[in-house]
């Protein structure tokens, strides 16, 4: 009964919010990208000697400025979603080597759950768009490809959760770190498997929304380096809780639990 209730509630929200929800996801996932880019533009400096190493690298962040920016106004639009999907993914994997921030388990994490969602982008706008794909017998659906890919961003989605476990001070109140845990691990094993996530993904959206504000509140920061890092957590957690958001709004997608439970 209380199912029932929830799914058509479910259904009514959709209804009256499928162009409005779908708009704020793409703003809250494209807003990590948008916010590496205001970082590279205040910190880049114009070479003042000939110097082709320093050239390279200038023009080199001028491309990722203007390259991530331009894709995250594509996909705020909703065009051309999954070539600029793929664009971020490619510069935020090379933005991790060359910031060497693949040494930091956090922070790896944390950009695989945003990039979660550009997965889950793609694999609506491949959706949408229904493309066909030849194999040499015969063409297949691209939602093929669609639902792996939406299978493959959930789980990305799921690295959230490691990276709570991976930043918890174990040596506070053990309770609450018990209960942290556990409430890590149900919302990892429900979203990872594509149970309930219509219901489990707007409650962790507006939990994340909330810690976000009281827990990254970089404008209260005078520190410039600890506002900047504050910053980036911010809009890190931002871009996740727009993953979450998406993922409440579309469902787990055919690869998952909860569409095999409609075939029974």
């Amino acid at each position: 009964m209380t199912s029932d209730l929830l799914d058509e509630v479910y259904i009514r929200v959709r209804k009256y919010s499928k162009t409005i929800v779908p708009f704020i996801a793409r703003v809250f996932i494209t807003s990590a990208f948008i916010q590496d880019s205001v970082d590279i533009y205040k910190s880049i400096e114009y070479p003042s000697s000939f110097d082709i190493i320093r050239y390279f690298w200038y023009f080199y962040q001028c491309n990722i400025i203007l390259s991530s920016l331009f894709c995250s106004m594509f996909i705020i639009s909703n065009k051309m979603v999954a070539p600029c999907t793929i664009c971020l993914t490619f510069f935020s994997f090379v933005s991790l080597l060359v910031y060497h921030n693949f040494t930091d388990a956090i922070i790896i994490t944390r950009r695989f759950s945003v990039l979660g969602g550009l997965l889950l982008l793609m694999a609506k706008d491949i959706d949408n768009k229904k493309r066909h794909f030849s194999l040499g017998l015969q063409d297949v659906p691209m939602v093929t490809k669609g639902m792996y890919l939406q299978l493959a961003g959930r789980i990305m989605v799921t690295f959230l959760f490691i990276t709570q476990l991976i930043g918890m001070n174990y040596k506070s109140n053990i309770i609450l770190n018990i209960g942290i845990i556990l409430l890590c691990a149900v919302a990892f094993v429900m979203i990872g498997i594509g149970y309930k996530v219509r219901y489990v993904s707007p409650l962790l959206c507006v939990g994340i929304l909330l810690v976000n504000f009281f827990i990254y509140p970089y404008w209260k920061y005078s520190d410039p380096k600890m506002e900047k890092d504050i910053r980036f957590e911010f809009f890190q957690m931002l871009g996740i809780s727009g993953s979450l958001l998406l993922l409440a709004f579309d469902g787990a997608g055919e690869l998952s639990v909860d569409e095999k439970k409609k075939n029974y």
